[in-house]
């Protein structure tokens, strides 16, 4: 087969949906042609092509390319109602994007990949309806408007990172065929025997993995750390909200507490240097391959408790309201006083991207081979 990737920000930063691209695109190209259309140079450590499109942006802007919050559909200022139909900044780049890289698009292609929405959904959409293409949307937004959007454009089919996102699809999607695919990790670039990095803070440490914006809430992770008599709180990631959220550490942990940002071949280690690591999402949050990452360096995860997390952690964490204050603390120590043993990481490998690229694989097969109903 020969499959194609469009990812407007591959190559530029790397987080949940370019970690994605890279390692679901590598796992397929051992048996297949892959080809990934990416705003950056090709990342290191790629098997499969990469095509370089290049847009006037800044990449700075608005913190780069943030998906839609849900708390949006919740405030009808203009700049909100302006993100909600695709006409910001960054969407409208996106669209450019998807765009040029459609030009580029071999016409052998067999399948196109995306994980984005509005005009990305809807351009490639009507690029693969002409050349009688398949179109593949995974679902890496969450159940809520963005995916909502990218299942009204009518893919062959929509991948749903979660059985909980697949029955809230097959119920938004008129029909739309579904398929359960979770997200994963790489085993052998995490796993427990890694050095650990030199971080001075005192122990225990606490790691958060999170862009700092406001859907990632951080700002309860340094509540809740805040009100142990001891640990410290290292949050690696970057954002709109570093400022704010580095005020608030300032008089809730002070001395206690750093940020960081690294590349992302030096994270294993950050793991590794983890007492446990902790993250609190809203419960739309469509996977947090932060935590399978945590997981398959053997470490216990403290996340919030919503059915999507829930099928992701299983045994291997304490899951939590991360909203009470005092929950939240007390699951971060009880996470601490626990002998997790091998939990954490048997639980990380039921997410090996081999695997997840054998499903795809399979998927894509039956879809050209048997049709869209199939599935």
């Amino acid at each position: 087969m020969k499959i194609a990737f469009i990812s407007c920000s591959s190559g530029i930063v790397y987080r949940g949906v370019e970690t994605f691209v890279h390692e679901l695109a590598n796992g397929l190209a051992k048996n297949n042609t892959v080809v990934v259309y990416q705003g950056g140079p090709e990342l290191t450590g790629t098997k499969y092509k990469t095509v370089q499109v290049k847009i006037d942006a800044s990449w700075s802007k608005e913190n780069g390319l943030r998906s839609l919050s849900k708390s949006l559909l919740r405030d009808f200022s203009l700049s909100n109602f302006i993100r909600r139909f695709y006409l910001d900044y960054w969407n409208r780049k996106q669209g450019e994007f998807t765009l040029k890289a459609l030009k580029l698009m071999e016409k052998d292609t067999d399948i196109v990949v995306i994980a984005g929405s509005g005009w990305v959904s809807l351009f490639c959409r009507i690029w693969t309806w002409l050349n009688h293409k398949k179109l593949i949307i995974a679902g890496q937004s969450g159940p809520g408007w963005d995916d909502r959007i990218s299942l009204w454009c009518r893919p062959d089919v929509f991948v749903a990172l979660s059985r909980h996102a697949a029955v809230w699809a097959k119920e938004a999607g008129f029909g739309v065929p579904v398929s359960v695919i979770h997200n994963g990790v790489n085993l052998n670039t995490y796993r427990p025997e890694i050095l650990p990095a030199k971080i001075n803070l005192p122990r225990p440490l606490f790691v958060c993995v999170a862009a700092l914006e406001p859907a990632k809430r951080v700002d309860l992770t340094i509540k809740a750390v805040g009100k142990l008599k001891s640990g410290s709180l290292l949050v690696m990631g970057d954002g709109q909200s570093k400022s704010s959220l580095e005020k608030l550490a300032g008089d809730l942990l002070p001395g206690r507490f750093q940020t960081r940002y690294v590349k992302p071949e030096e994270m294993p280690s950050f793991y590794s240097a983890a007492d446990c690591v902790t993250m609190a999402p809203f419960g739309y949050e469509s996977f947090g391959i932060v935590f399978v990452e945590a997981m398959a360096c053997n470490k216990p995860v403290v996340a919030s408790d919503d059915p999507i997390r829930r099928e992701i952690v299983g045994d291997a964490g304490i899951l939590v309201d991360p909203e009470n204050t005092g929950e939240y603390a007390g699951a971060l120590q009880k996470a601490l006083d626990k002998d997790w043993g091998d939990i954490p990481r048997k639980q990380a490998e039921k997410f090996s991207w081999d695997n997840i690229a054998k499903q795809y694989d399979e998927l894509f097969k039956r879809i050209l081979d048997r049709g869209q109903n199939d599935v």
